[in-house]
């Protein structure tokens, strides 16, 4: 049996641990204390760079980003301000304003409308739904009316490319100056 003269890892380890140790004690202690000086400024720029700039550079980002968004804030409030008075002044919503979107649309005959104080009910049947969407998407948007509940059906022929549906509709009406 042959021993190997390479020495394992862990006693390479040891051996390397040994003579940097040996090393370090053979120096001075002016020349210890500049490596030390060294290795300190080394890590602190090593921090500087990857952590401590790029952390300072979004933050200035950031705190340009909110001042330029305040400043764009403080000039819309006075359009929002002059919206928000343009529909308070509109008022409720009326009935009327349905039917005649509804009729203009062709489809006012094929539709009942009842007003319940604060529910408009709808039942309409066999409707192009593009028609249904066109005559209530604008009342949509008012900021007293909002969809409630809603049941439709298609019918006719599914091969058709225009969509006829019948079903029932509930929007729930408020006076824009009311509370919610």
């Amino acid at each position: 049996m042959t021993v190997s003269k390479t020495p394992s890892p862990p006693s390479q380890a040891a051996a390397r641990a040994a003579a940097l140790k040996q090393w370090w004690q053979g120096l001075a202690s002016r020349e210890r204390l500049a490596l030390q000086l060294m290795a300190l400024a080394l890590l602190a720029a090593t921090l500087w760079v990857a952590w401590l700039e790029p952390t300072l550079k979004q933050r200035a980002h950031w705190h340009e980003e909110l001042a330029r968004l305040q400043t764009q804030a403080r000039q819309l409030a006075p359009m929002f301000q002059s919206r928000r008075q343009q529909q308070a002044s509109a008022g409720a919503p009326h009935l009327a304003t349905l039917e005649n979107k509804l009729a203009a649309e062709g489809i006012g005959a094929a539709t009942e409308l009842h007003d319940d104080g604060t529910q408009w009910r709808m039942q309409v049947h066999n409707v192009p739904l593009d028609a249904l969407w066109r005559a209530l998407l604008p009342l949509l948007t008012q900021p007293g009316v909002a969809l409630q509940a809603m049941t439709l059906d298609r019918t006719g022929d599914e091969e058709n490319a225009v969509a006829r549906v019948s079903g029932s509709i509930v929007l729930a009406v408020q006076p824009v100056g009311a509370t919610q």
